[in-house]
């Protein structure tokens, strides 16, 4: 999982070559509390999907420009070579997330084998 803040946010997320899924999170939001297990479990299972990054940012405590963050935990997903933002609406859990990705991934993965 990569912790990403203001000054590394364009690097990152911005990266024409990586999709980027993006949990933007408040430390004293209790649904972000109960949803970080499982979205460290989500990073760690997917770390072997070479062009995909799994990341947060503390939105309480960074600014990215044109960034409004309305709810916590919010998932945005942005795709390699089109960096318009996706919000993620389903369940916080890694098999909605994964089909998700599915749907929306820039590369062909087996991702099936992420499915538990």
């Amino acid at each position: 999982m990569i912790v990403i803040v203001g000054d590394t946010f364009e690097d990152i997320v911005l990266d024409p070559k990586k999709d980027v899924l993006v949990e933007y999170y408040a430390p004293w939001c209790g649904f972000c509390k109960s949803f970080a297990p499982e979205y460290e479990k989500i990073a760690t299972d997917l770390k072997i999907a070479t062009n995909l990054i799994i990341a947060k940012l503390d939105a309480t405590a960074n600014e990215v420009e044109g960034l409004v963050i309305e709810s916590y935990p919010t998932i945005i997903y942005y795709v390699a070579n089109n960096k318009n933002p996706i919000k993620f609406e389903g369940e916080r859990n890694k098999v909605s997330l994964v089909k998700f990705l599915m749907k929306r991934s820039s590369r062909v993965v087996k991702w099936n084998d992420y499915i538990s």
